[in-house]
C-alpha cells in the first residue's frame, strides 16, 4: 500500500513539469496495478492549492472521481 502525497495530485492537475509522470502513476492506481491511500489532510491541501490558483472546478471533478475509485 502507497501513500499518495498532495504534490504528486497537484503536478498532474496543474500540468506542472513531471504532470506526465504523475498522471501515469495514477493511472496505474486507477488501473489496479498499485494500491494507495491519501490522508484526508492530503485531500484539504489539494483543494486548497487547487482554489488558490483558480482552478477550483477542477478540484471538483477530482473529488467526484475518487468516489468511484476502487483502488484508492
Amino acid at each position: 500500500m502507497l501513500a499518495i502525497d498532495a504534490n504528486i495530485v497537484l503536478e498532474a492537475l496543474l500540468g506542472q513539469n513531471r504532470g506526465g509522470e504523475c498522471d501515469e502513476f495514477l493511472e496505474y492506481i486507477h488501473n489496479g496495478k498499485l494500491q494507495a491511500m491519501i490522508s484526508g489532510f492530503n485531500l484539504s491541501s489539494i483543494m486548497m492549492c487547487l482554489q488558490r490558483n483558480g482552478v477550483g472546478k477542477k478540484g471538483n471533478a477530482f473529488f467526484e472521481s475518487l468516489l468511484d475509485e476502487e483502488h484508492l
